[in-house]
């Protein structure tokens, strides 16, 4: 989990450096004042998306592996409810969702910890 983290904050700070570099060479292109605060205004724009991006896959890894932490620990210490896992839907993608959302998956790993608490 640790090298995950690593490799995220490296992603970051490369990305952060690839915006800041872009913005540092639109400042010295030659363009009206206007053309380059709408350029650096598009840079935020994208780096803001960005960020909320790599947010949201960090939030999908943590939660995924939450997921496998408890789905372990209920096949382990209560393998009766195993069979009740398999049964749980809100993982999976269909025509209506299509894809697997951190919602998705903060219901999901809910549901799990509620039916541990539940039979403990």
């Amino acid at each position: 989990m640790e090298e995950q983290n690593n490799t995220g904050k490296i992603v970051g700070a490369l990305l952060l450096g690839a915006v800041i570099g872009g913005a540092i060479g639109i400042l010295f292109a030659p363009a009206k004042g206007s053309v380059t605060r709408k350029k650096i205004m598009g840079i935020s724009d994208n780096l803001s998306e960005v960020m909320k991006e790599k947010l949201n896959m960090e939030t999908k890894k943590d939660l995924n592996f939450k997921i496998l932490q408890i789905t372990m620990r209920i096949k382990k210490q209560f393998p009766e409810l195993s069979k009740y896992i398999e049964e749980m839907q809100e993982t999976m993608p269909d025509e209506k969702h299509p894809k697997i959302t951190v919602e998705n998956l903060k219901t999901y790993h809910d549901s799990l910890n509620e039916m541990v608490n539940k039979y403990m």
